[in-house]
């Protein structure tokens, strides 16, 4: 059988590299310019390629596809093995996450079209996303690659349209349908209020944080999630470089937490100089994640829950992201996700603990617990502002008011 034909890997359009075929896995090689932009910040520009069994090119090259039973309802749909790479990105791989965009060689980078919904296609595809994650009818797929093992829809939002991208036209919005279980599944109810009060607290309390609003998709409840790696002007929608710090530190996606895998919170820190992010802003901001984390008693907040962005002023940890209270759900583990402060339970994670661990990776204490001072008084202060905001825009429901108390509890509660 003859080889297959590279894929072309593209930043930000300009061609760095190709991926090559290796038994499904695959290899990667940038092009003979040490100048272009790197794919990642663990692969550096080298003259010979990274092969398939390279660890840091695995994580990277997986870590731009989506994960567990979304990956492999892709592979199913598509007709091809899950672990085959090569095949899920030259299907998927045109408009991953940041500004990387990966296509089969002489396959035009950029034939830009949109798809505009009626309300009824929208419906079907949002209910069809867990047993059809690129819709429902061939000429309805979505051509895209969005990393996480939750079902979501890239999509383009032009005033009150939703439209399917195509042709390399970059998506501007992410969409996180309620999740409804099946019979053995787990019943975490509420899922995109819990979602949206934890990520609007954020914003409002004054962190980086993505936009998020809610809108109902036929009956089922829909968060819809402004993509920060997309800059909106006067030409359209540009990409923006990022990775999640998993894959800036090599860490594969089965190995994204610090139980049973290989990350760990002083990792990413010490991964984050190595973007160009200067620890002066990134240390700070990496605090106020795990402080954010600790406060709504979120358990799961991996090394793929948190990034880097390379703007065009320089790299800075990426705004929050997939932030939700996991404490609500008693069949949920209680075990962090990562160690913070050696506290190895979100119960335990308190101030002492979060300035612990901000202490070891070389930030000043005073300005660790001046940080979360700030931090926690802005919390607390942003809670019934956005309590009201649910009620008016009518998403509010029980669990914001338990997330709520849990905020206010907070750090006491886990003293």
């Amino acid at each position: 059988m003859p080889p297959r034909p590279p894929l072309e890997v593209y930043i930000s359009g300009v061609l760095v590299g190709h991926l090559t075929d290796a038994d499904g896995a695959c290899s990667f090689a940038y092009i003979n310019d040490p100048k272009v932009p790197r794919v990642s910040c663990a692969l550096p520009w080298h003259k010979e390629p990274y092969p398939a069994l390279h660890s840091a090119a695995r994580a990277v090259i997986d870590g731009w596809l989506p994960e567990d039973r979304v990956r492999t309802a892709i592979a199913r749909q598509l007709g091809v093995d899950s672990g085959n790479q090569y095949a899920l990105l030259g299907h998927l791989g045109i408009d991953c996450a940041g500004a990387v965009q990966i296509v089969p060689a002489g396959t035009p980078l950029s034939n830009p079209a949109v798809r505009w919904l009626t309300d009824d296609e929208l419906i079907e595809i949002v209910e069809a996303l867990p047993r059809a994650p690129l819709g429902p009818r061939d000429e309805l797929r979505v051509r895209a690659s969005l990393a996480g093992a939750q079902g979501k829809l890239t999509v383009v939002i032009g005033g009150d349209r939703v439209g399917l991208p195509s042709g390399g036209e970059p998506s501007s919005h992410i969409l996180k349908p309620q999740w409804r279980p099946g019979p053995d599944d787990p019943q975490w109810h509420d899922l995109v209020a819990n979602e949206a009060f934890c990520m609007r607290l954020a914003a409002a309390a004054g962190l980086s944080a993505a936009h998020v609003t809610t809108r109902l998709v036929g009956q089922r409840p829909v968060l819809v999630i402004e993509r920060f790696d997309r800059q909106h002007g006067k030409g359209g929608t540009r990409r923006t470089h990022q990775e999640d710090l998993g894959q800036a530190s090599g860490i594969h996606p089965t190995m994204k937490y610090e139980d049973g895998g290989s990350a760990s919170l002083a990792r990413l820190a010490q991964t984050l100089p190595r973007t160009g992010a200067a620890p002066v802003q990134a240390f700070p901001a990496l605090l106020d994640a795990i402080t954010i984390a600790a406060a709504i008693g979120n358990a799961d907040q991996h090394a793929k829950n948190l990034a880097v962005i390379y703007a065009p002023e320089g790299a800075r940890l990426a705004p929050l992201y997939n932030l939700v209270s996991t404490m609500v759900y008693d069949d949920l583990s209680r075990v962090s996700a990562l160690r913070v402060g050696g506290a190895a339970h979100v119960d335990e994670i308190g101030a002492e603990a979060c300035i612990a661990e901000a202490r070891s990776w070389g930030m000043p204490e005073r300005l660790a617990r001046e940080r979360l001072r700030t931090s926690i008084t802005s919390i607390h202060g942003a809670i019934d502002g956005v309590l009201l905001a649910a009620e008016h825009e009518g998403w509010a429901t029980p669990i914001i008011e338990e997330i709520a108390n849990l905020v206010r509890g907070w750090p006491k509660r886990a003293a």
